[in-house]
Order: structure tokens, then sequence, then C-alpha cells
């Protein structure tokens, strides 16, 4: 979904009274972020309790780890992307808003302020 949200062509913002019109392009990504991370909380809660159900045949000792340690970093990258999102747009004293659903979400740095 990012990858189609970079190939698309926003168009000119110049010509619009008053400024540059809202553009739907980065609520849409703000979303899709928030999506990732509401969807990531469940599932790691989920495999905390409970355990994974055997591989058979059993795999060698190596392997289980490499493929336990790309799991974690895994889900630590798509734990830790979204909230790096949000702290860029707070970093320009924005809060993160979301289309269609009217919430923003708190600012993890500073106070923002609507410009």
């Amino acid at each position: 979904m990012e990858i189609a949200c970079l190939m698309v062509d926003p168009g000119d913002d110049e010509g619009f009274e008053g400024g540059s019109p809202p553009s739907l392009m980065p609520q849409g990504h703000y979303l899709a972020g928030f999506v990732v991370l509401v969807q990531l909380l469940p599932r790691i809660f989920a495999q905390i309790t409970s355990p994974a159900p055997p591989i058979v045949p059993a795999s060698k000792a190596i392997i289980a780890f490499l493929g336990h340690g790309l799991h974690l970093a895994l889900h630590a990258f798509l734990l830790v992307q979204p909230i790096l999102g949000i702290l860029q747009v707070n970093h320009a004293w924005r809060l993160a808003s979301l289309p269609w659903v009217g919430w923003s979400l708190a600012a993890l740095i500073g106070e923002a302020v609507w410009p």
C-alpha cells in the first residue's frame, strides 16, 4: 500500500485560494500506520499467551534460533515504525490526525498545535 501511495502524483497545489488544498495522502499514510499498530498489538498478545505448535520434523537448533530472532526483529520493526512516524509529525508541531474518523493522536513530544 505504501508503494502505491508513493506512486500517486499529488498534483499541482498552485492556484488554490488560501494556499494548497488539504491532501488526503498524508492522512491515508497516518491511517495505514495506525492500522498496522492496532493489528500488531493483539498479534503480539496472542503469541505470548499461546505457544506455537511443534514443527514436525523438528528443525535444527540454529534454524529455530534464527527463525525466532527474525520474527522478533519483524515485530520490533512493525511496532517502532508507526511510533517513529507519529514522532516525526509531532516534531513539526502538528498532531497526526486520522481521516474519516476525526481522531487526533496524542502528541508524544512537546505540545503540538495546529498551524
